[in-house]
């Protein structure tokens, strides 16, 4: 399921930021090329690690 699309700007080029959830509740981070369609990156989003830099921050 995606949770979020959103048009970014990396280094100059135009990507689609794209967040989608599994079934297990994993989270992954998507990027895509606007000129082209091809997948950049995936990387899989760790919530806990997010728990714990708002907690450092604060």
């Amino acid at each position: 399921m995606v949770i979020e699309c959103k048009l970014e700007n990396e280094d100059g080029f135009l990507v689609y930021g794209v967040e989608i959830a599994s079934n297990d509740r994993t989270t992954m981070e998507v990027q895509v090329d606007v000129g082209n369609g091809l997948v950049l990156s995936v990387e899989e989003d760790h919530p806990e690690d997010e728990n714990i830099m708002k907690v450092i921050c604060k």
